[in-house]
């Protein structure tokens, strides 16, 4: 990305104001950003299909099918929270690595 930045000539721009690290920082959260955004859109798009399929194909009228799948969402949950966790362990050795050559 930054090489991209560099050959389109925004990076010496930006160097003018930032950091290299405030730009690798803000390079960083936009796209955790992005990306969060789009597997949120995806997962609601997964929802919607699953709870129309289950209105027009199931034959339970009472709504218990849709309970029960609903119930799986929580492996979604435990993923988040595993992701956070590898992230925060993977952008705390980052941190550290950059204080090492910061200092010496």
């Amino acid at each position: 990305m930054l090489k991209l930045f560099g050959n389109l000539g925004i990076y010496q721009g930006m160097l003018e104001f930032f950091s290299e690290a405030g730009i690798k920082l803000a390079l960083l959260i936009v796209l955790l950003l992005l990306f969060f955004m789009v597997f949120a859109a995806l997962k609601l798009i997964s929802d919607t299909i699953l709870a129309l399929s289950l209105l027009f194909l199931s034959k339970d009228s009472e709504g218990k099918a849709l309970n029960s799948v609903r119930k799986g969402s929580v492996i979604y949950v435990i993923g988040g929270c595993l992701f956070i966790v590898q992230r925060s362990i993977h952008l705390r050795a980052w941190v550290d690595l950059y204080r090492d050559e910061c200092r010496g």
